[in-house]
């Protein structure tokens, strides 16, 4: 299976790699009950930012993980990882 170009982008979605400042978007969206309510794998603190900078710090450490931002209308809509 071939990985996605971090530059895949099509229309109004698309897919790139995450960068440090889309971090804090990421965690204000852990912040959303909904949102926590919808995804499969969620923080048993939604609100530990130290945990969630922890997490983040060793996903973007490990080059083995396929990490991507995904973009709708050019604004982060959330993440995809795959371990």
């Amino acid at each position: 299976m071939t990985e996605p170009r971090a530059d895949a982008y099509s229309g109004n979605t698309g897919l790139r790699d995450v960068l440090e400042t889309d971090l804090d978007i990421f965690f204000e969206q852990q912040q959303d009950p909904q949102a926590n309510y919808m995804a499969a794998f969620t923080a048993e603190n939604p609100a530990d930012e130290n945990a969630f900078t922890i997490k983040w710090a060793k996903i973007l450490g490990d080059e083995t993980i396929v990490k991507r931002t995904i973009l709708c209308d050019g604004r982060v809509a959330g993440h995809i990882v795959k371990f």
